[in-house]
């Protein structure tokens, strides 16, 4: 079945009520997308354990949405929250990583990579709300740029122009945090 708003509309109303079938299709319609976002924002290890967290909220929490705004954008609120507690818990622990047990190619240097994807999460979460929101949506969800342009009612043209300005800024913070890393080695 193609999904539609009414569609999605009265899998709400059936999840609500408890409806675990109904809640599944929800699950399976919005994992990937959720997941995908997931892993621009967090470190790959714990990118599973975050989605898992972020559908238990949605399960406990689907009674509470009175559809005063789009599904989509009461689960990416939940989303947020969740992603905001992974780094509150997370400041305080002492990550370490184990070297024996990455998985890697020999000759690839697997540390640069995490590196690299520690300094892009990073970056994207210095950036504000507005350009995060847009990367992701272009990046994490693959959106084609008209909808992202629908889905934050703004013209094609100036979604371009914002994505663009969000990639040079993410750039810019990459960079500056690159060079704090490299100063400080």
């Amino acid at each position: 079945m193609t999904w539609t708003p009414e569609h999605e509309a009265k899998l709400i109303e059936a999840a609500q009520q408890g409806n675990q079938a109904a809640f599944g299709e929800i699950y399976d319609h919005y994992l990937t997308k959720v997941y995908r976002r997931v892993c621009a924002l967090v470190p790959e290890s714990d990118v599973e354990d975050v989605t898992q967290e972020i559908f238990i909220s949605v399960a406990r929490s689907i009674g509470s949405f009175r559809g005063g705004s789009s599904f989509s954008t009461w689960l990416y609120r939940i989303v947020k929250r969740r992603v905001a507690d992974f780094y509150r818990k997370r400041e305080r622990q002492v990550e370490q990583v184990d070297i024996e047990k990455a998985d890697h190619t020999p000759g690839e240097n697997p540390l640069r990579d995490a590196a690299d994807q520690l300094l892009l999460q990073q970056a994207l979460r210095a950036l504000p709300e507005s350009q995060r929101e847009i990367i992701l949506l272009r990046l994490a969800e693959g959106l084609p740029f008209q909808d992202v342009a629908d889905r934050l009612g703004i013209k094609l043209g100036a979604a371009k122009l914002r994505f663009y300005r969000a990639i040079e800024a993410c750039k810019g913070k990459i960079a500056e945090f690159d060079a704090e890393v490299t100063f400080s080695s």
